[in-house]
């Protein structure tokens, strides 16, 4: 009886779990307007650098991005939107339009999948993720990060 009341139990959170589907990962399309609200929240600035053909940054999706936008307690703190490297225009920090590649220059970025880790004016905070293998220590890292990105954001220097 036991054994079947956990099965069912086991079987509706999965269920339930299935149908609290996350939301898709935001585009960056406008970072000044984006960055005004992040500032206005007092959240993290999470930009991830992506291209449409590289496998990683899908699993990178699959197994932390889009399970993080499930967590309240993350998505709380941090706003993540996705700047696709081959992006057309983009309107950046500082309202003017340019290509994703010109946004992926100034910051440095050179592979994907890259995190950035910004305040709302597009600023660096924390140490950037770069690159994704598997989920066996990429979650530590990624909590490591946004401690440090929070405690920046917290406490700036002036």
């Amino acid at each position: 009886m036991a054994s079947t009341l956990k099965w069912w139990f086991g079987f509706i959170f999965c269920l339930l779990s299935g149908l609290a589907a996350a939301q898709p990962i935001e585009a960056a399309v406008d970072l000044a307007r984006q960055g005004r609200q992040v500032t206005q929240e007092q959240q993290i600035f999470l930009l991830y650098v992506s291209r449409p053909d590289c496998p990683y940054c899908a699993q990178l999706e699959k197994a932390v991005l889009l399970p993080m936008l499930k967590d309240p307690l993350l998505t709380e703190k941090i706003y993540l939107a996705e700047l696709s490297w081959t992006s057309a225009l983009i309107t950046d920090f500082n309202g003017q339009q340019r290509s994703g590649t010109d946004i992926v220059n100034e910051y440095g970025v050179f592979g994907t999948p890259t995190l950035l880790f910004l305040d709302g004016a597009g600023h660096e905070i924390a140490e950037r993720l770069v690159g994704y293998q598997s989920v066996d220590f990429y979650w530590s890292y990624f909590e490591r990060t946004i401690a440090s990105a929070w405690a920046t954001l917290s406490n700036p220097v002036h």
